[in-house]
């Protein structure tokens, strides 16, 4: 009896693992991916499992223990963040992110001890549009690695204290920008402000602490008529005049 239903649950087993991963693709387009229903389909089965997370999109992990894994198991990966174990993130890590070709938005806030080697293996996401690097340990080096990225939109900058106006320069390169962030990158000048006047599409600027900035930097600007939102907080050498 006892040989009966170990045979039964066997075939039961073997049952679910057949079923297909573009009927279950069908199955999950009637749930939302991260709701508890996805995450009790993950645990039918170990086919389950690894289907359900080969359509993953959007993932913040609380651990990194195996970047390769992560990288392999979620393909499809368009959104990813770092924020909740960013003390296990190098310059290992990024290498394997170099695979997720379909990533359109990264969050390295605060990763510091990614360094310009790991931000070049960024080079090959052509289809990044929004990348955080505030609180970063990044350089020069490291923002002119970036430039393949043709495809930026909005990119953080805040805190990265090593970047000086020849970011600015590379920055500026990337005429698809609407949105950039540059609070407390205290070696930016005016030099480097007047570089970003040929990035017609910026919509948001955030320079707020840079005390290098004069009304000289801000009135090269007048050129970007797209710019809705200007923050120059903290730039005290910028007058009422």
């Amino acid at each position: 009896m006892a040989a009966a239903s170990t045979r039964e649950n066997q075939s039961s087993a073997s049952s679910w693992d057949n079923f297909s991963p573009d009927l279950f693709a069908r199955f999950l387009a009637y749930l939302e991916l991260g709701s508890a229903e996805a995450r009790a389909c993950r645990l039918v089965c170990t086919h389950w499992r690894n289907v359900h997370d080969s359509f993953v999109t959007a993932l913040t992990p609380t651990k990194l223990s195996n970047e390769d894994r992560l990288c392999s198991v979620f393909p499809h990966l368009q959104r990813l963040n770092f924020e909740k174990c960013k003390l296990n993130v190098t310059d290992q890590t990024l290498e394997c992110l170099a695979h997720l070709t379909r990533l359109s938005s990264l969050r390295l806030n605060d990763c510091s001890y990614v360094t310009d080697h790991g931000f070049a293996c960024l080079a090959p996401l052509k289809s990044l549009i929004d990348l955080d690097l505030g609180w970063c340990e990044i350089t020069d080096k490291g923002i002119e690695a970036l430039q393949p990225l043709a495809a930026l939109q909005a990119i953080n900058l805040d805190w990265c204290r090593s970047i000086s106006d020849a970011s600015l320069l590379t920055l500026a390169r990337h005429t698809g920008l609407t949105s950039l962030s540059l609070q407390q990158c205290t070696r930016l000048s005016d030099v480097g402000l007047k570089n970003l006047a040929s990035v017609s599409n910026l919509r948001v600027l955030d320079v707020r602490g840079c005390r290098r900035i004069s009304d000289d930097g801000v009135m090269a600007l007048a050129p970007l008529i797209s710019l809705r939102s200007l923050n120059l907080s903290g730039c005290n050498a910028i007058t009422d005049a």
